[in-house]
């Protein structure tokens, strides 16, 4: 007998059959391959984090913006850049509503990092970055990019696109993940003080500079995601040849 798939999306799920069916091993008439695919389906949605925006809304409250401000006195002073669309206002209030509080606790400083050509709803919240280039999911480089020239800012140094900031507090630190990502900013934190990563296939100590890139648990309604910590360092030299020779970010 031939071959036969059978797609379907059922509440956000896609599923697919089976690639080899064989009229003896499998039951291929579609009556028969639709019952399979609604219980891939069904099965495949007990393991799918919960990211729809009616329950976060419901469980999480946003009573204010992301932290701002870094400890002077603290060891590790970490900024986390937040790379975000303009349309995901409900992904910057969950994080508002949920791990910024972790990160006021710990003096960290959260900043989103939106493109400058669409509306946001938020602004009022004083956490967002607007960088000058358009908003897209296919234009991360850039924000990326102006995210770690605004970082090279706070450290004092004269970067393309950002004023010169000699008034705040330097951080040490660099962090990246995406907005819908919880990042556990309380573990980052005690193991950049304490200067061994607990890293599989397995540990390692901290040597500055240094980078990190990290895979992150997932944490319903938040799915498993990566991201990465970098020395100042190492962002303040990216930033510095960004100076020279302008990277190109395809804005």
């Amino acid at each position: 007998g031939s071959l036969r798939r059978l797609h379907a999306r059922i509440h956000g799920i896609h599923a697919t059959t089976p690639t080899r069916l064989t009229p003896g091993s499998l039951d291929t008439t579609d009556q028969g391959m639709r019952a399979a695919l609604l219980v891939a389906a069904a099965t495949a949605q007990l393991y799918e984090p919960d990211i729809t925006p009616q329950e976060p809304q419901r469980r999480f409250v946003v009573t204010a913006g992301c932290p701002a401000t870094l400890n002077a006195t603290s060891q590790i002073r970490l900024f986390v850049a937040v790379p975000s669309a303009a349309s995901y206002t409900h992904r910057r209030q969950w994080a508002r509503a949920s791990w910024c509080h972790e990160a006021r606790r710990l003096s960290i400083a959260v900043k989103f990092f939106v493109g400058s050509n669409s509306e946001i709803d938020d602004l009022r919240y004083g956490d967002i970055v607007r960088v000058p280039s358009w908003d897209g999911q296919d234009n991360v480089t850039s924000k990326q990019l102006h995210s770690m020239r605004y970082f090279a800012s706070l450290c004092g140094d004269t970067v393309r696109d950002w004023p010169l900031r000699d008034d705040v507090i330097k951080p040490t630190h660099y962090m990246r993940v995406e907005d819908d990502v919880y990042p556990f900013v309380s573990t980052v934190i005690e193991e950049l003080t304490q200067k061994h990563i607990r890293a599989v296939p397995r540990p390692f100590d901290v040597q500055e500079p240094f980078l990190w890139a990290l895979i992150i648990q997932g944490k319903p309604p938040y799915p498993a995601g990566s991201g990465f910590v970098l020395s100042a360092d190492v962002v303040r030299a990216v930033a510095a040849a960004d100076a020279v020779i302008e990277w190109d970010t395809g804005a």
